[in-house]
């Protein structure tokens, strides 16, 4: 008959196994199955088309922006490209943790404020290749669609809707 320490631990056992297979089948995230800053986590790429950086974004992804050595003529640009897991580093000063699953709630937000938006959530790196799949692209259904591919935690909350300016 087992005890209650060897059921707590053949129960640690098995989550530690479980969970970094759970991923393999994209049923769990990066970060809790194996590590914050798993290369395995997926991107995400946002635009805003706009007249401006300076007019169109608040100063902290503008800041982000220099900071990555972009620069723009705004009277030539016609869309603004930025890095959202540098600016949320810089402004949080953490990680995108959950892969996308963070910025794809920022991208809701966004898209809430300037409604021209653009975006393109990848998957994880393939392993032997290094390339990433792209799983949702703005089209009318592409945030919705991309929403879909997370359980919980991808909306922002009403409470948290971010207020720049």
């Amino acid at each position: 008959m087992a005890t209650m320490s060897d059921r707590l631990v053949t129960a640690f056992a098995t989550i530690a196994i479980v969970l970094p297979v759970l991923h393999v089948f994209h049923m769990l995230d990066a970060w809790p199955a194996w590590a914050v800053y798993s290369p395995a986590v997926g991107r995400v790429s946002f635009s805003v088309a706009g007249k401006s950086p300076e007019d169109e974004l608040p100063q902290s992804a503008w800041r982000s922006l220099r900071s990555l050595g972009i620069r723009f003529n705004p009277e030539d640009t016609k869309v603004i490209t930025f890095n959202l897991n540098v600016w949320c580093e810089e402004e949080l000063g953490v990680p995108t943790y959950s892969g996308g699953r963070f910025v794809l709630g920022l991208i809701a937000a966004l898209t809430d404020r300037y409604g021209s938006v653009d975006f393109d959530l990848r998957g994880r790196a393939d392993r032997y290749t290094g390339k990433r799949e792209v799983l949702a692209r703005h089209y009318p259904w592409g945030l919705d669609y991309a929403h879909s591919l997370y359980r919980l935690n991808s909306r922002p909350r009403e409470s948290q809707v971010l207020t720049w300016k």
